[in-house]
């Protein structure tokens, strides 16, 4: 079978619209030269499966950015790879830790994230602890990428214990054999300002080659708080790597990268929708929560968004830190990776090794409930004093550690005609640490009462909740690709997987309460700890037929696994937070054009896929909750997707590249068991 065709000329870049169907359409313009001529487009060669190949003849639905498409689109983090990608939707909660990326609409509101994030072949993946998104160590700023993949649809056999929806895969750029340098800049309003730079070539010539890398970036924001009057969304960045690569025999390759980088952000251009700023009003509750009033639990009424159109409020109001009277700092964090990758070349043999080891810092002290008001004359708690006129206050407060070691080793003959083959394994080993000191300060009593005076009376007291969680997982895996005829092939992939975790968690943040003088005392959450282990199979099956040197087609079908565990965030029990591994299979028939001398490239796919264990946080009534309700995780639904995807790249001149994407999704839930019998649980 043909592996590969060469095709000229680089893709230069794009500018991105995004529909609220998932579309994408890109349009480049670059000064073409006096006699502009129509020529092909770019072969981009991408690693989606650990070995090089056109991104035209892999059975897969792939997005790839190379270098230059990197730079002159403006990607810096993840954010911006969504806005240039049908099917990937990326999100933020209210720290830039807290990560929540989808592809074609698989979503977590618990568990692991569905979508796997790797460094040069390494899993960099996490999930948070005190929140539902996927860790501290994804979102961080993208320097000196040479390309970036974004693969859709379940890759559990193929990555192991991520990617049960997709992945995204950076590749860093590699010492180059002859000498070069580079300089960026861009400044713009509000501050921003960004200087990169980098110098590679070789040491010794043939033997040994270095490249360095550095990088600043800050912006002031474009939002103000209203309480404060100063800038917020800020962001200030620093880091920079070195890498190596020796080459001490022509069979025989050793590629080594340690990067380091700082980032801070400001508190987040976020608003509460509630009562406080006309976003809700109050409506009674349901029936079946009448119980539930006639214990005291839940006043007679709730806030609710009204109908209709809901209303953002005019201003950004924020709380400030009582502890400085300031804006809260926000976050940081300050992350280490490092990786050794080896090639040991036996002929059509060959041995690899992905070994890597990254350590992640971060910190964030921010006001979580999204609202503030003015500091004025309160009384209460006595004596009062000036301060913030809220009777309630949610504060967020920790600092997290995650060290994470990656060693994978595989053999195999992956680029001979006829049968090519491979054998690897997989050992991953995480600990994750969070000392959180989140406060949740409430104060009843007369008019004239202030939550933010109550912490400036108790010197905004905290008590630390110590967190943690290790997980260990290893697995084996193997695959086999047979080329029955010169046009068609078969393949097969499997792993199978263990995974083991150790928790330690605590239920709630403090809380602090004062109900009249002498002021009340923070009183700490429950403290669980728990272990489980669970171990599953994931194989995928791909036929794809060459029928020319420019279309391939090819049909699959995969399984993906997200393994179970306890979610460690709204679970008042322990019982509460036990869950059990969701599981999907993906069944997808696409195709993979080259049209038009090699100016046009027409891609597609359609898809199937069919979840069952679906991870589900639901609500239940708990009289001990300072709400009345605790969260809690289940297995509790089978859904389907059904989707299509279609991606259209041409360069009609050798100045002009025009991209389309466009991602169409209909699920649905099939059934779903709530366990919830009042009113205050979801019902579907």
């Amino acid at each position: 079978m043909a592996r590969s065709k060469a095709r000229s000329k680089t893709i230069r870049s794009k500018l991105a619209l995004q529909s609220s169907v998932v579309a994408l359409c890109g349009l480049t313009m670059a000064s073409p030269p006096a006699a502009a001529q129509q020529v092909a487009l770019e072969e981009i060669v991408v690693t989606a499966r650990k070995r090089a190949e056109s991104l035209q003849d892999i059975p897969l639905s792939i997005t790839a950015f190379s270098s230059e498409m990197i730079e002159k689109a403006g990607i810096r983090t993840i954010d911006d790879i969504a806005k240039l990608t049908s099917s990937l939707v990326f999100e933020t909660s209210f720290v830039p830790q807290d990560t929540r990326p989808v592809i074609r609409g698989i979503s977590a509101t618990r568990g692991r994230q569905p979508i796997g994030v790797l460094l040069d072949g390494i899993d960099v993946s996490s999930e948070s602890l005190l929140t539902g998104g996927g860790g501290i160590g994804v979102n961080l700023r993208l320097v000196d990428v040479e390309r970036i993949e974004v693969v859709k649809g379940p890759q559990s056999a193929l990555y192991g214990r991520v990617a049960f929806g997709g992945a995204i895969n950076y590749i860093s750029k590699k010492p180059s054999d002859v000498f070069e340098g580079r300089l960026f800049t861009d400044v713009g309003e509000n501050g921003q300002f960004e200087l990169s730079g980098s110098v590679s070539g070789p040491v010794v010539e043939d033997k040994f080659a270095l490249r360095v890398n550095a990088s600043y970036a800050q912006h002031n924001g474009f939002h103000t708080n209203a309480i404060s009057g100063e800038k917020i969304g800020d962001y200030d960045s620093i880091g920079g790597a070195i890498a190596a690569e020796f080459t001490p025999s022509d069979v025989f390759t050793v590629n080594a990268r340690v990067s380091y980088s700082e980032d801070e952000a400001g508190p987040a251009a976020q608003y509460y929708l509630g009562v406080g700023n006309g976003g809700t009003q109050q409506a009674p509750l349901p029936a079946g929560a009448q119980p539930l009033i006639d214990q005291g639990v839940f006043p007679a009424t709730l806030a609710v968004a009204p109908p209709g159109e809901l209303l953002a409020p005019a201003n950004i109001q924020l709380s400030l830190d009582p502890l400085t009277g300031d804006d809260y700092p926000g976050s940081r964090t300050e992350a280490l990776y490092t990786s050794l990758l080896t090639e040991y070349d036996f002929g059509s043999v060959k041995l690899n090794t992905w070994t890597g080891f990254s350590k992640v810092d971060g910190e964030y002290r921010v006001d979580t409930d999204f609202f503030g008001l003015p500091a004025i004359p309160v009384t209460f708690p006595f004596p009062g004093g000036v301060a913030e006129p809220l009777g309630n206050s949610f504060e967020s407060d920790a600092s997290t550690t995650a060290k994470q070691f990656n060693q994978e080793i595989r053999i195999g003959d992956l680029e001979s005609d006829g049968l090519r083959w491979a054998l690897g394994g997989l050992y991953w080993d995480e600990n994750y640490d969070m000392d959180s000191r989140t406060l949740l300060t409430g104060v009843f009593g007369p008019p004239g009462l202030s939550s933010a005076e109550l912490n400036t009376q108790l010197g905004n007291p905290k008590v630390s909740q110590p967190t943690f969680r290790n997980t260990e997982h290893w697995s084996v895996y193997g695959m086999a690709e047979y080329d029955i005829t010169d046009q068609l092939a078969a393949s097969v992939e499997v792993r199978y997987s263990d995974e083991s975790f150790e928790y330690q968690w605590f239920s709630g943040g403090t809380f602090a309460a004062s109900f009249g003088p002498p002021a009340g005392t923070p009183a700490p959450g429950v403290q669980f700890n728990a272990s489980a282990s669970e171990d599953f199979f994931a194989p995928k099956f791909t036929l794809e037929y060459q029928v020319n040197d420019d279309a391939l087609v090819y049909a699959s079908a995969s399984k993906g696994v997200k393994p179970g565990g306890f979610s460690t965030v709204a679970a008042p029990e322990l019982e509460n937070a036990r869950y059990i591994a969701e599981k999907l299979w993906n069944y997808e028939l696409g195709a993979k054009t080259t049209l038009a001398e090699g100016r046009l490239q027409l891609n597609g796919s359609v898809f199937l896929m069919k979840y069952s264990d679906k991870q589900f946080q639901t609500l239940i009534p708990d009289d001990t909750a300072p709400n009345g309700l605790a969260g809690k995780t289940v297995n509790a639904a089978n859904s389907e997707v059904r989707g299509l995807e279609l991606d259209i790249t041409a360069a009609p001149t050798d100045g002009l590249i025009l991209g389309f994407g466009y991602t169409l999704l209909d699920s649905e839930y099939t059934s779903f068991t709530n366990f919830v019998n009042s009113g205050v649980g979801w019902r579907m």
